[in-house]
């Protein structure tokens, strides 16, 4: 199997986790809105579920799995006037486990005291800069990110590692941004993007539309179901060899997209939950051989109380 092939169903599983966090929501209809609280802190669960499954003809077939559960806390220090919140965003758990080609696997956790072994290894200082950050950001009433600043430190040891540096890239700066978007449920009208080194650029918005109530009687809060359509342009030739770097994928196309999901804002102004699952299919070139990548993923992220 070509080296190239071999990390194709790895950048793609990089650029799904990327995907999931760097879509902003945007909110059809009347909006919403958070009620803030001065001393509240709201934690979140995130669990990324992904498969993905590569066919390259007579080069072969293989698949990569993973499951990334990540816990964010978000804490409001201060409520302004006209109802935006200061607070801080802290990553506080990061679980990652993944099986991929010739017989690859990943788990990290966290939490365990035990090191972290061979991939695990190398991604390590990548979760730690996350782990180790406190992120200042004001929140609008809407879920609009007024500020969000994480330090120049933090940014440099995103970035700063050459063999996680294609991975780091879907975190750092604006990755890291709308990751924040994600659990705040933001409705800014602005296109997203995401770029990563194999699969070229993807672009898209996700626009979250609120459903009538099941029942005259319920009052459990407002439901949204997401729509999303997305493009794909070719990526450059990589510049540097990293951990996931290899040659792009050539003439890329999406072939099949859908999305589908349900998410919910509780009654007393808090997102409580969502589900959102894409099912994307690309087809290309690497290194002269037709290949076909289909993505199958599922977010879902709780409030825990």
């Amino acid at each position: 199997m070509p080296r190239q092939l071999s990390w194709l169903s790895r950048t793609t599983v990089a650029i799904a986790c990327g995907m999931a966090i760097g879509m902003a929501p945007l909110i059809a209809q009347e909006p919403i809105a958070w009620k803030f609280v001065e001393g509240k802190a709201f934690r979140y669960e995130m669990v990324q579920r992904t498969r993905v499954d590569v066919d390259a003809g007579d080069a072969g077939s293989f698949t990569t799995i993973a499951e990334q559960t990540t816990e964010v806390l978000w804490s409001i220090g201060k409520v302004n006037e006209e109802g935006s919140a200061e607070g801080l965003l802290t990553i506080e758990k990061i679980q990652v486990a993944m099986s991929m080609p010739d017989g690859l696997e990943m788990v990290y956790d966290s939490q365990s005291d035990e090191r972290p072994a061979g991939v695990a290894a190398m991604l390590s200082p990548l979760y730690a800069a996350l782990l180790d950050a406190k992120i200042p950001m004001t929140v609008s009433k809407r879920g609009e990110l007024l500020r969000f600043e994480p330090s120049e430190e933090t940014l440099q040891r995103l970035t700063g590692v050459p063999a996680t540096r294609a991975m780091s890239d879907l975190v750092a700066g604006a990755g890291l941004r709308q990751m924040a978007e994600q659990i705040t449920f933001s409705r800014l009208p602005q296109p997203r993007e995401i770029e990563n080194r194999v699969l070229g650029t993807i672009r898209g918005e996700l626009l979250w539309n609120r459903k009538e109530p099941s029942t005259k009687d319920d009052t459990s809060g407002d439901r949204f179901e997401p729509q999303m359509a997305l493009t794909i342009e070719p990526a450059p030739s990589p510049t540097d060899d990293s951990l996931f770097g290899s040659k792009p994928l050539t003439s890329p196309k999406i072939e099949k997209q859908s999305v589908d999901g349900k998410a919910f804002f509780d009654i007393e102004g808090h997102l409580d939950r969502s589900t959102f699952h894409i099912v994307l299919e690309i087809s290309g070139q690497v290194a002269g051989v037709s290949v076909t990548s289909k993505m199958d993923q599922t977010v879902d992220i709780q409030q825990l109380k």
